[in-house]
């Protein structure tokens, strides 16, 4: 008997601290696998020639790359998220863990295999809106994913025009310059080798350049949602601030914004970024030059993007963005250059017949234009073009099965590619190019 009555005690201990809890969180598991089957290539590297005032001469015998089979894993993820009430005025405790899987290889996370890789943090909710601490999508990169006609990944995303100026510059998840004199270097998502653009020493910083970032260390702010309008602020701390006496003294830190307007079937958004002293330039040239140096003490980067989207009778939604890229350094030696600006467009358009999508894109990148000291500087043949079409069938409301072709038109001297699961190796100039056939699943 006294036997029954202690595990009674002991059992109700435990059960009414967990029903407690229980009553007042939420915790889910939630991801996305994407995998599909690829035929890649790409063709007409430039073969020598002149460069530019950012891309040196080209090699005598470009590197093209013949069509070669792959099955990729696009962005797959798994994450937890969850929330408590903390019964304050409508306060809770929110936090989310999210980590990468890359199905086709087993190597877990694209950030070896780590967890919280992806969108991850903790913070708190409310009525007055939602504060965090994390590693997540920068405002400027997040209002614009749902414009992209393939789901913001693959070979086909609308980030291998935007968001980057084509100089084989990809995504990047982290905090501070890679490996800037004076500050500690950080692990981050290299671009490609690309002879006459970057030297094998230069690709672990070339992501610096790119404005489609998952930023670390970074705190975040959103509004409550006002008649249809939201904003979100964010803030990467400069944890890699160069001691007090290092030449040059640099503080890289990053700061950006986003407003969205969104009220039946319209859709419009503006986003600003900045980042101080990231050295954009190198990032995408590679040069001595551009790097942090006496003769060049701090750089600025910018983008500015918009987008408006509008869905007509609820079956087709067109979207159009447009970017400015914006890099400027304080360079002061003779003939380097100084600042380089970029304009870019893309355009969407999803079309639903029943439990199916028409799904086609098309972007640009110009040329743009670049100044320096005491020296003309030139841009020539630096415009690329992406062009996407394809179908999507949703087989449930979580499984859709798609099949896609993407071309990118590359000038001369331009290196745009693949958004995700770019091609490595290719010379300046080359066209990649590709078909997909892939099944894509949430939960």
């Amino acid at each position: 008997m006294h036997k029954k009555l202690l595990a009674w005690a002991v059992a109700t201990a435990f059960a009414a601290p967990l029903a407690a809890y229980a009553q007042g969180s939420n915790v889910v598991i939630y991801g996305t696998i994407n995998a599909d089957f690829e035929n890649v290539e790409s063709d007409s590297a430039t073969n020598g020639g002149a460069g530019n005032g950012l891309v040196s001469a080209p090699a005598a015998n470009g590197n093209d790359l013949g069509a070669r089979n792959r099955v990729s894993s696009n962005s797959s993820n798994i994450g937890f998220r969850g929330t408590e009430d903390l019964g304050i005025a409508g306060l809770k405790a929110i936090f989310q863990c999210e980590s990468g899987v890359n199905i086709d290889s087993g190597a877990g996370s694209t950030s070896s295999g780590t967890f919280c890789t992806r969108n991850s943090n903790v913070g708190l909710t409310g009525p007055w809106g939602t504060a965090f601490y994390g590693n997540w999508d920068t405002p400027y990169k997040f209002h614009t994913l749902r414009q992209d006609a393939w789901y913001a990944t693959g070979i086909a995303s609308g980030i291998s025009i935007l968001a980057t100026p084509g100089f084989g510059v990809g995504t990047t998840t982290q905090s501070g310059r890679v490996g800037v004199v004076g500050v500690p270097a950080t692990a981050g998502v290299g671009g490609p080798v690309i002879p006459g653009v970057f030297s094998t020493a230069a690709v672990s910083g070339a992501p610096d350049a790119s404005f489609d970032r998952r930023q670390g260390n970074s705190v975040q702010y959103w509004t409550p949602v006002w008649a249809g309008l939201s904003g979100r602020l964010a803030y990467s701390a400069n944890e890699q601030k160069s001691a007090n006496e290092a030449n040059p003294n640099i503080n890289p830190y990053i700061g950006s914004a986003a407003i969205l307007y969104e009220n039946g079937p319209i859709y419009a958004t503006f986003a600003y970024e900045r980042h101080e002293d990231y050295f954009g330039l190198f990032g995408l040239t590679g040069a001595a030059a551009q790097a942090p140096s006496p003769t060049n003490q701090s750089s600025k980067d910018q983008g500015f993007k918009a987008g408006v989207g509008y869905t007509f009778f609820g079956t087709t939604t067109l979207n159009v963005n447009a970017e400015r890229l914006e890099y400027e350094n304080s360079q002061t030696a003779a003939g380097a250059t100084t600042e380089y600006n970029r304009e870019a467009f893309y355009v969407s358009v999803l079309h639903k017949i029943g439990p199916g999508t028409i799904r086609g894109s098309f972007g640009k990148g110009f040329s743009g234009d670049c100044e320096a000291n005491g020296a003309t500087c030139s841009t020539a043949g630096l415009a690329g073009k992406a062009a996407t079409i394809g179908y999507s069938h949703s087989l449930s409301k979580r499984t859709d099965l798609y099949a896609l072709y993407v071309y990118i038109d590359n000038d001369r001297l331009a290196s745009y590619n693949f958004g995700v699961n770019a091609l490595t190796g290719a010379g300046v100039g080359s066209d990649p190019s590709g078909l997909a056939l892939g099944v894509r699943h949430a939960f």
